[in-house]
């Protein structure tokens, strides 16, 4: 199962990866309601609530789960990093870590993934919308 992984450590970060992963399987909104048993407004529901950063973990954890991901929450201690410039590299360090042990095909499918943000924020003008 691929893994889904969800950092979060600042708050206002709005994340739209149900939308996201959604779409890259072509995964319509009343398929994905079907395998999880409920109605496709609750998708709906679901991906703006989690845009606005106020999605249950429990729920993200079905819906990564119905689309063959693994949800993994992390908590990062501010005080161990710092809280400024030393966060970001220690983020970076970890992220470097965490990518050495992924395999050659998770590899792919993050940087398909990343390329797919990528694409979106610049349709939105980095607007963060």
């Amino acid at each position: 199962m691929p893994l889904l992984y969800l950092c979060s450590m600042v708050h206002n970060l709005s994340m739209r990866l149900i939308s996201s992963i959604r779409k890259k399987h072509k995964i319509l909104t009343t398929e994905l309601a079907h395998e999880l048993g409920v109605n496709q407004s609750t998708i709906v529901r679901a991906e703006q609530s989690e845009a606005r950063g106020t999605i249950s973990l429990n729920t993200l954890r079905k819906i990564a789960h119905a689309m063959g991901y693994d949800l993994q929450y992390q908590f990062v201690s501010l005080e161990e990093f710092g809280r400024k410039g030393q966060l970001g590299e220690a983020m970076k360090e970890d992220q470097r870590e965490r990518l050495a042990r992924l395999s050659p095909e998770e590899r792919i499918e993050l940087a398909l993934s990343l390329s797919k943000l990528g694409n979106e924020l610049k349709e939105r003008g980095g607007r963060g919308e």
